[in-house]
């Protein structure tokens, strides 16, 4: 992979699960990364990711942006 840069996440706390999105428009090679822990009795998502820059990508972002609520929007806030 020919990427400048990634996503990372890292935690002092055990990951339960994680997952890898690569977004399928993109013109950046742009993807979504989270995993989850937990804390307590309490599931936490910490999720990353770098949108499609630039103003003349908003409807790229905006796409890209609607995914990540179709992956993780159906957990808990």
């Amino acid at each position: 992979v020919n990427r400048k840069y990634m996503e990372i996440i890292f935690s002092r706390t055990p990951f339960i699960t994680t997952g890898y999105h690569k977004f399928e428009e993109t013109i950046y090679d742009r993807c979504l990364l989270w995993a989850s822990i937990n804390h307590g009795d309490k599931k936490i998502i910490i999720a990353t990711s770098h949108l499609e820059s630039m103003p003349y990508n908003a409807k790229t972002r905006l796409v890209q942006a609607n995914k990540v609520h179709e992956l993780l929007g159906n957990e808990a806030n």
